[in-house]
């Protein structure tokens, strides 16, 4: 959906900005009359550039070849360079956007050239004169260009007439002008300045109240054309990137605007939704109840605020949406269109279908579990399992709405009061720390049963419980105790044994003593039998030898 917002008369600005040279592009943003003046000085600063440089070989060759000598001024020739120095500079200030700076330098430097050529000519007197007359009171019109304050003007033809009065005397006294002459140059050159000047305040004073008022309008028909585009602009921009599907519809039925959302969401292009009514992508189902909630909020009559209907995707599927419509209307309160909000809730329909069946299936895994599982809100049981029912040996009734403590003893094995134990375990559940520990309940019938209890918390429907996960472990704890049992007999048997092969191995000790003590006995008897032995050997060899 694209729209041109621009009106005429930002067109026209448009055009007149766009007109601009692009040296000047740093006065785009610039008011409209300032746009003006610096296009009139842009322009002006060529045509005196061009002019002055056309003026100095002209100048040149009237003073060299022209003039006598004794009227020949080559200063001139310098002023003239120096006037289009100072105006290729003004230029150059106007392009760099300061603007007043290059207007005053331009407007000084050629009163200042005019009257310096004005005291150095060598010319008749008469002819300068009518030239100052025509010159000052020519360039004297210029300030009305560059000025927003009227002393501005003021002080320029204050200037000019003190020049005047200066030059006039110096050629009255240079030239032995007539007294009458000398008085009617004053007076000429003074009326000729002091009208220029005159006009310039009256112009500038009355253009500077027309200027502010017009200014003023035009400022506020800015604002609000700039509000009423920001306005239209963020609709736009908001309509187009909805996260929804928006549209317009008017009272035939008929799409007059979509977004890519809501062509998106259906899976048809923008020609084939534009090319037919709004029905062709409604359930069949939800027609006739779509058409009558239309037909309400058409004319006014309380309704929904919004509906929950089916779709069908171009491809067949169907899509669940939440419509919200609100009807533009005339003055007389005739409805002209309609802005529409869809929302595709389809997801949420399945995840909500997909959670009743987690629901269903849950609801058979608690029922069906072998541990007894309660719903704890605060100390209240407001929902248990049928173990449960099975541990405490009561029925639903009597189970939801009481508590923990009413299926406890007094006391638990450890001595302490179950009214404390459970206070301690439950807020340190609500801590957020899951609590694990063996429990003593009683049941109805005043049987005492065993327990391991897990508590966990867990919020439902924006409400902290506690979820108490119960197992009945008596059946262990028995078997426990005979393991026990069998192991405190084993560790006897093990002990007495242990102690009859002690004494059994002091016994084989003092046997080993014995032994190695008749060991000792027997090496020592072999060790004098070997001596003797060798002694009889000894013997019989010196007695075969006759010794």
């Amino acid at each position: 959906m694209q729209k041109d917002y621009q009106t005429k008369e930002q067109e026209q600005e448009q055009n007149i900005k766009n007109s601009l040279p692009r040296l000047l592009h740093r006065y785009k943003d610039a008011e409209f009359s300032m746009l003006q003046r610096v296009k009139f000085a842009f322009y002006l600063s060529f045509l005196l550039i061009g002019t002055i440089i056309c003026i100095i070989p002209i100048t040149f060759f009237i003073e060299y070849f022209i003039l006598p000598e004794y009227l020949v001024c080559y200063s001139i020739i310098f002023i003239e360079v120096f006037c289009l120095s100072m105006f290729s500079l003004a230029l150059v200030l106007l392009i760099q956007g300061k603007f007043f700076t290059s207007a005053h330098t331009s407007l000084i430097s050629g009163f200042a050239c005019v009257w310096a050529v004005m005291f150095i000519d060598n010319g008749p007197v008469v002819k300068q004169m009518n030239t100052i007359v025509y010159i000052v009171g020519l360039l004297g019109t210029l300030t009305f260009f560059i000025s927003k304050q009227k002393a501005i003007i003021i002080w320029y033809t204050c200037a000019n007439l003190i020049i005047l009065v200066i030059f006039t005397y110096y050629s009255y006294q240079k030239h032995h002008l007539e007294k009458h002459v000398f008085a009617d140059y004053l007076v000429d050159g003074s009326i000729a300045i002091l009208f220029a000047g005159f006009v310039g305040y009256n112009v500038v004073k009355i253009n500077k109240r027309s200027l502010e008022k017009a200014n003023n309008e035009i400022e506020e028909r800015k604002k609000l054309e700039k509000n009423i585009r920001e306005e239209e602009e963020k609709f736009r921009v908001a309509f187009m990137n909805a996260p929804m599907g928006m549209s317009i519809v008017n009272t035939k039925g008929k799409f007059v605007a979509i977004n890519p959302r809501l062509s998106k969401m259906f899976g048809y292009t923008e020609e084939e939704l534009f090319s037919e009514k709004i029905n062709f992508i409604i359930h069949p189902d939800d027609i006739e109840k779509s058409i009558e909630w239309i037909n309400k909020n058409m004319a006014g009559e309380p309704c929904e605020p919004e509906m929950e209907k089916r779709f069908i995707h171009k491809d067949g599927q169907v899509i669940w949406g939440v419509i919200r419509s609100h009807w533009i209307r005339t003055p007389e309160g005739e409805p002209i269109m309609s802005i529409t909000h869809l929302n595709d809730i389809t997801e949420k329909k399945l995840a909500d279908e997909a959670i009743r069946k987690n629901e269903e299936m849950y609801r058979m895994l608690f029922e069906m579990a072998n541990d007894a599982i309660i719903l704890l809100e605060g100390k209240r049981i407001i929902s248990c399992n049928e173990k449960t029912l099975q541990l405490f040996g009561a029925n639903r009734d009597e189970v939801v709405g009481a508590s923990i403590e009413d299926f406890s003893p007094i006391t638990q094995p450890n001595g302490n009061l179950s009214t404390d134990e459970a206070t301690y375990f439950t807020q340190c559940a609500h801590t957020g720390m899951p609590q694990f520990f063996e429990w003593m309940h009683i049941r109805k019938d005043g049987c005492k049963v065993e327990t391991e209890v897990t508590i966990n918390e867990t919020v439902v429907n924006e409400k902290k419980l506690l979820i108490v996960i119960i197992r009945d472990i008596t059946v262990r704890k028995a078997i426990e105790k005979e393991l026990e049992t069998y192991h405190n007999n084993l560790e006897t048997l093990v002990k007495k044994r242990t102690e009859e092969i002690a004494h059994m191995n002091e016994e084989l000790q003092a046997t080993n003593e014995e032994l190695y003590s008749q060991r000792e006995e027997l090496q020592a008897t072999v060790t004098i039998l070997k001596q003797t032995q060798q002694q009889l050997v000894q013997a019989e060899k010196m007695a075969s030898l006759g010794i």
